[in-house]
């Protein structure tokens, strides 16, 4: 029980970290991806002298979707991913080298683990399928 407390602790602080992470670039993602629109927009209104009702005929509004589907924002949950993988895959060699009585507990742990790796894979390929 030691052992899994141990890594919880350390697992934790780079989750956490990993969150933060992916919480900053996201929000990064979206002033970009607005700054450069409205750069596009103003470029178009002021340059290029174009209605505002064309540009937004030409270009179409502003939407979620577009910041969505940018690398900015499917980045860190990609790299989230990439480490969930590292973390199935230690936590199925872990369950390989423990005795009996205490790989019980592992395997429960193990089947966690796969179903979450399973779920996480669901989500990559949809973040994939965007990009």
């Amino acid at each position: 029980m030691k052992l899994v407390h141990f890594e919880f602790e350390r697992f934790v602080k780079i989750y956490f970290a990993l969150i933060m992470v992916t919480v900053v670039m996201q929000f990064v993602g979206v002033i970009v991806k607005a700054k450069g629109y409205l750069n596009m927009a103003s470029h178009n209104i002021h340059e290029e002298h174009v209605s505002q009702e064309v540009v937004l005929r030409d270009n179409g509004a502003m939407s979620f979707d577009q910041i969505t589907n940018s690398l900015w924002f499917v980045a860190p949950m990609i790299q989230k991913c990439m480490y969930m993988t590292w973390t199935y895959m230690l936590v199925k060699s872990l369950v390989k080298r423990r005795s009996n009585p205490v790989r019980k507990k592992w395997k429960v742990m193990h089947q966690q683990a796969c179903r979450y790796y399973q779920k996480m894979q669901v989500i990559a390929n949809r973040t994939i399928y965007l990009l």
